[in-house]
């Protein structure tokens, strides 16, 4: 079975929740869907969604034990880190050898922390990807255009090799970077759906809406003229060239406001939102014609999302996430 379904979690800053969201998104879609195989997916260099999984043993940190090991690829020709810092450097240089089979690169979070789902598995993070980005932005901008679509379908590519195995319902959740360098392009490229966490202040703004939507799509009803002169530069432009599928955003989410009515009636993002479906309606989900349906105000904080996170809780251990983050995945 292909690919089911591919949610990004990406903001155009950092510092907005967007690790903690997919984390307990991640860990709740897992305990819901049993028989769906779920992915999560770190390409943070601080590898903080890994290590909220894999947590620590007797000998340290799993994370940074996973890094040091190494393991056998391409016949011994090779050797490399089952983390995704292992995977791209394969996949970018070399390619994925058909004799090499991408589930090798996965780890079963349950058998290292059995309080998650066995059907929870992780590409784990890695810190040297920080270093490695380098090479990889290299590759994607060093003036061939195959480079840059080798690179930036790297993921893209892992998941479809993936779900085509037999009896797999794939759903993966990817954890991105901040901004729009060369991991998170990575990222976009292979997810169906975004979700994007933004701050009240921020979210509630026209401009943050704009800016989100500008640095995703090269597209905005307000700042297309900031944007044109650099636009072939753009992720959105460079996807269009390419004639690739672009992710759609599925839902804005916002943390710290209490109270949902007041965070509906607010104008200004929905104005926003509404222009930019008029010019562009297929990079949005489909919520009719009510541009409110794709803001969602969570009634948890992003204080206590970190909190359990960090102490390696899943959602439906603690009271106060479970109905909150349940009524995200309904939208999903």
């Amino acid at each position: 079975m292909p690919l089911e379904s591919c949610y990004g979690v990406w903001s155009a800053r950092a510092g907005s929740g967007k690790t903690a969201l997919c984390f307990h998104l991640a860990c709740l879609y897992a305990r819901r869907h049993p028989d769906a195989t779920v992915l999560a997916i770190d390409l943070s260099p601080q590898a903080d969604l890994s290590r909220a999984l894999l947590g620590h043993d007797e000998r340290g940190d799993i994370v940074l034990q996973l890094v040091a090991s190494q393991r056998e690829c391409l016949e011994g020709e090779q050797r490399l880190p089952k983390t995704v810092a292992g995977y791209l450097d394969l996949a970018t240089s070399l390619g994925l050898p058909q004799t090499t089979d991408p589930r090798s690169f996965l780890l079963n979070v349950s058998k290292l922390q059995p309080q998650f789902p066995p059907n929870l598995y992780l590409l784990c993070g890695d810190p040297s990807l920080a270093v490695l980005q380098h090479e990889t932005h290299r590759l994607a901008v060093g003036g061939s255009l195959s480079g840059w679509r080798t690179t930036t379908l790297a993921l893209r590519e892992l998941l479809s090799k993936i779900g085509e195995r037999k009896g797999i319902r794939l759903v993966a959740f990817v954890d991105m970077p901040p901004g729009m360098g060369v991991l998170a392009e990575i990222g976009l490229a292979a997810c169906h759906r975004l979700l994007v966490p933004m701050s009240s202040r921020e979210l509630f703004q026209q401009r943050g809406v704009d800016v989100s939507l500008s640095l995703l799509f090269c597209k905005s009803p307000h700042l297309n003229d900031v944007f044109y002169y650099h636009r072939h530069h753009t992720f959105g432009y460079k996807m269009a060239e390419h004639g690739l599928r672009l992710p759609r955003i599925h839902l804005f989410l916002q943390h710290e406001c209490h109270d949902v009515a007041v965070c509906a009636s607010t104008d200004a993002p929905v104005s926003a939102l509404s222009a930019f479906r008029r010019e562009y309606p297929a990079l949005l989900a489909e919520t009719g014609d009510d541009a409110k349906e794709l803001f969602h105000a969570s009634a948890s904080n992003q204080a206590l999302l970190w909190r359990a996170m960090a102490n390696h809780q899943p959602p439906w251990k603690c009271a106060d996430l479970g109905d909150a983050l349940g009524a995200i995945l309904d939208k999903l």
